[in-house]
């Protein structure tokens, strides 16, 4: 599976008007943090809104599209506006995609599900993490519940939760 692309560009001004302006042409200001030093971007806000589907997070892998190349990064800061709740400026932190790290990635659930949790934490490679899980009716046992052993992961990649989580449970019909 792949990791969430989104197209961004570097920007050359910084600091609190430019963001404000960013802000108000509907794109989203941040940094993405490197081995080469901090580079100031910015992607439009309702193209990433729509990538996570509501689910960015802390620790979500991303593969920022830069005109200089892509470039594999986490979230390492999510700033929200306080009243309207929208995505006022993010921090990445670029990554080695060998690198082992922990990733929160959002669950995608099949009709007749209700997810318990949106999201789980991952451990394994930058590179073999996906983008995010799906969540079907193959994986429900016997008590109607689908727990973090019954879901398909990548070889290399294993959950921080216990295997007997569980992740999503059916839904009654009505």
């Amino acid at each position: 599976m792949a990791q969430i692309v989104v197209k961004a560009e570097e920007q050359r001004e910084t600091g609190s008007a430019p963001s404000r302006r960013l802000r108000g042409a509907g794109r989203v200001p941040g940094i993405l943090y490197g081995p080469s030093g901090a580079t100031s971007v910015s992607f439009d806000a309702r193209e990433f809104r729509n990538s996570f589907a509501g689910r960015a997070s802390r620790g979500s892998l991303v593969s920022l599209q830069l005109p200089s190349g892509p470039r594999l990064a986490r979230i390492q800061d999510l700033q929200r506006h306080p009243v309207r709740r929208e995505i006022s400026h993010v921090d990445f932190m670029e990554i080695d995609k060998a690198e082992i790290i922990t990733a929160s990635v959002g669950l995608d659930v099949e009709d007749g599900l209700t997810l318990q949790m949106t999201s789980i934490d991952l451990v394994g490679p930058a590179g073999a993490i996906p983008g995010s899980l799906a969540v079907t009716m193959d994986s429900v046992n016997a008590e109607g519940n689908v727990i973090v052993s019954k879901l398909a992961l990548p070889k290399s990649i294993s959950s921080v939760l216990d295997a007997d989580a569980v992740v999503a449970t059916l839904t009654p019909v009505e």
